[in-house]
């Protein structure tokens, strides 16, 4: 739905790269196809989730104290 009311993605003016500013940029144009409870966007302590695992039992990384992952719920 993003692609169809946007063209396609590198038609988004979205700066290359995994940077703050491009993630934030890219979840503009992702966000309104979400139905959100909470957007924490790039900041950390959010979540507060202290640990994560995979279903498999072993340790996940915890995505909360990362601020180079975009976090919503």
């Amino acid at each position: 739905m993003a692609i169809k009311d946007n063209g396609y993605l590198d038609e988004w003016s979205v700066p290359e790269g995994f940077s703050a500013e491009g993630i934030l940029k890219f979840m503009e144009y992702l966000k309104p196809y979400f139905k959100l409870s909470k957007d924490c966007g790039i900041r950390t302590g959010c979540l507060g989730y202290t640990s994560m695992k995979k279903l498999s039992g072993e340790s996940r990384t915890n995505y909360d104290t990362r601020s180079e992952y975009y976090k919503m719920v």
